[in-house]
């Protein structure tokens, strides 16, 4: 048996496993997926010139970015701008680092159910847990306990302490991931975070709330 090449072909084999593996892992169970970007006023921008800049084919941050995306100057893209949603064919996604809490002070507090849109009166008991998936707005999350999916607010966070620890890897944000149709042709998926507060990338035209247009 020739063991270099032996070798050689394992140390490949080994390579590629570990580079799907990763790129499968990216988000694993310790992160909850959003099919939208949170927020009264939700992260986008409004492009001060022409830009051609590199995006992924996947919204995966271990994926390269190998996609040359032109976008033009004025074009606002934001959840709030419908126009530029359907002409770009713009989806929002977003990753959030899931986080975990311990009743510290009893109490019966009204969530909404998920499930069936409906409030409900819930009893909390000191040491009860609940895991906060993600922000929605105006001190508004949503949360799971025992199972089922709620809407809650500040008064849950008020008597509840942080359980769980994230790793040094994920600190507290959120991984928001725009997929688009070019100027140029190309589609692919935009990480909001390689481009957020950079130039020429402003800030969203608004002219009123919940609305933003391009300039």
């Amino acid at each position: 048996m020739n063991y270099g090449k032996f070798a050689i072909l394992s140390l490949a084999l080994l390579t590629i496993y570990q580079f799907l593996t990763v790129s499968a892992f990216a988000y694993d169970a310790t992160w909850y997926k959003t099919d939208f970007w949170a927020g009264e006023y939700p992260h986008g921008f409004t492009l001060e010139q022409n830009v051609t800049t590199l995006i992924r084919a996947a919204p995966d941050p271990q994926a390269p970015r190998t996609i040359n995306c032109t976008m033009k100057k004025g074009a606002t893209y934001h959840p709030c701008n419908r126009e530029r949603v359907a002409s770009s064919k713009l989806e929002f996604i977003s990753y959030v680092p899931k986080e975990f809490f311990v009743i510290t002070k009893p109490g019966t507090f009204t969530l909404r159910n998920e499930k069936t849109d409906t409030d409900e009166k819930v009893r909390f008991n000191i040491g009860d847990e609940w895991d906060y998936l993600t922000y929605y707005a105006e001190g508004m999350f949503k949360i799971t306990f025992k199972g089922t999916a709620y809407t809650a607010d500040q008064d849950l966070m008020e008597v509840s302490q942080e359980k769980g620890i994230i790793s040094s890897t994920k600190a507290r944000f959120v991984d928001e991931w725009m997929k688009l149709t070019c100027a140029n042709g190309t589609s692919g998926w935009l990480l909001l975070a390689d481009v957020l507060g950079k130039p020429p990338y402003g800030s969203p035209n608004f002219i009123n709330f919940g609305v933003a247009i391009d300039k």
